[in-house]
């Protein structure tokens, strides 16, 4: 929080796969609250079935000359095995993934979307082929 008891939050979204891939989006910052809201759409590219598959929330006060860290947020892959959709909330954490204190939740809104055009049909012929990705 600043002098004023307000925050300039804004998030880096961030997707992990088992395999090494990485992809990265920051949202916006939201001058002066302590309840931002984020109404942003972002594809990631990531397979259905990659159980180890993680998209992450770093929750980040802008400051004029640094960013600080206010909390992380985890979505498992896992969590989506079976669904098509999710729309859960999430509690941010410390930089371990351990609730210390009140840092906040974010909700997550997020589909599976297949997208024939990012797959070869050797891909789609391939029975080691992961799936489809995802759009968060």
């Amino acid at each position: 929080k600043g002098k004023d008891g307000t925050s300039d939050p804004f998030v880096i979204v961030s997707t992990t796969t088992s395999e090494g891939g990485k992809e990265k989006y920051k949202t916006d910052v939201i001058k002066k609250t302590l309840e931002p809201v984020w109404e942003s759409n972002n594809r990631f590219v990531i397979p259905e079935s990659d159980p180890g598959g993680v998209v992450s929330f770093e929750l980040r006060d802008s400051d004029m000359v640094t960013t600080e860290f206010m909390g992380l947020a985890r979505v498992q892959m896992k969590d989506f095995m079976g669904r098509r959709e999710i729309r859960d909330w999430y509690t941010f954490t410390n930089q371990e993934g351990v609730i210390d204190k009140d840092r906040g939740r974010i909700l997550v809104s997020a589909r599976w979307v297949y997208n024939p055009a990012i797959i070869s049909e050797a891909e789609a012929m391939d029975p080691n082929y992961l799936g489809p990705p995802m759009e968060i």
